[in-house]
């Protein structure tokens, strides 16, 4: 091959030293801790568990205790398997009761959610009991993080849904208008140690 595009993409980026990309990436990172950085996680997998039994199974396939969560909780979760493995780890939001919104790695969506369902027959639930939808294709997942995410985000949510972060606690969810869109669904997350939303 006299060209190789792939190859002058990341030469310079495979390196055991600063690669090129080093005063990019500390730009984003100083956004992130300092001001407020915007990541389009839509790759990410986002799946519904719903169904008469969907709380119970929730209880069985996941590692966290969710017995009892309230509508609106987030819970972040390792799934371990019959020896203690981490299979996958996610975050779960009850929606409502016998209702989850999960949403875990993008690269490895397809592999969760084959154990995942593998689990719940293994659990004993069956179709009659819960459903597992994927929904990766049609939801987008925003991410907005650092100390300045509520400064940009408040101002395009209709009623004052995000003015008093006191009533909204961390790992907490709710359905919010924002920018004239209704029913986004609004986590208050962060995965870079700043305040941080995903809608």
């Amino acid at each position: 091959h006299t060209e190789n595009l792939y190859n002058d993409l990341i030469e310079g980026e495979l390196t055991f030293g600063w690669p090129k990309s080093f005063a990019t990436v500390a730009e984003e990172v100083r956004a992130a801790r300092e001001g407020c950085a915007f990541f389009d996680t839509s790759y990410f997998g986002k799946l519904m568990l719903t169904g008469r039994k969907a709380d119970a199974a929730m209880q069985w396939m996941c590692s966290a205790d969710l017995d009892g969560k309230e509508i609106g909780s987030v819970t972040y979760t390792p799934l371990c398997n019959a020896h203690g493995g981490v299979e996958a780890d996610l975050t779960v939001t009850k929606v409502d009761e016998n209702s989850w919104y999960l949403v875990t790695g993008g690269a490895t969506m397809s592999r969760d959610k084959r154990w995942m369902l593998h689990a719940l027959e293994a659990g004993g639930y069956t179709a009659g009991d819960v459903h597992l939808n994927d929904m990766s294709a049609d939801i987008t997942l925003l991410s907005v993080q650092g100390p300045r995410s509520h400064e940009l985000l408040a101002p395009l949510t209709a009623g004052g849904a995000l003015d008093d972060l006191e009533n909204f606690a961390f790992s907490s969810a709710r359905d919010i208008t924002f920018a004239n869109v209704p029913n986004v669904r609004c986590l208050r997350l962060t995965f870079v140690g700043e305040l941080g939303f995903e809608l």
